[in-house]
């Protein structure tokens, strides 16, 4: 596992990842800009962009994110599960 401290950090790095998660509002290039610059170099890790915004506009790179290459546009959500009827 390792850590960049920017887009530009992670696109000099020569290896691929199995799995990068990026956020969105990342130092430069922003999440969305470094997921396009992995594509354009035919990367194809599994990209997961996480960010705080509760609402977040994709915009032209919504193809990169699109349930037809298996990703989740919408917040997820968690629910706390009660575990009091286990023993």
């Amino acid at each position: 596992m390792e850590c960049f401290s920017s887009g530009y950090a992670l696109l000099k790095w020569p290896e691929e990842f199995d799995v990068i998660f990026l956020d969105i509002q990342m130092e430069r290039p922003d999440g969305m800009e470094t997921a396009r610059l992995l594509r354009q170099r035919d990367n194809h890790s599994l990209l997961v962009f996480v960010t705080v915004l509760k609402e977040c506009d994709f915009g032209p790179t919504a193809p990169l994110v699109s349930d037809e290459k298996g990703g989740c546009t919408r917040p997820v959500s968690f629910r706390k599960r009660d575990y009091s009827h286990h023993s």
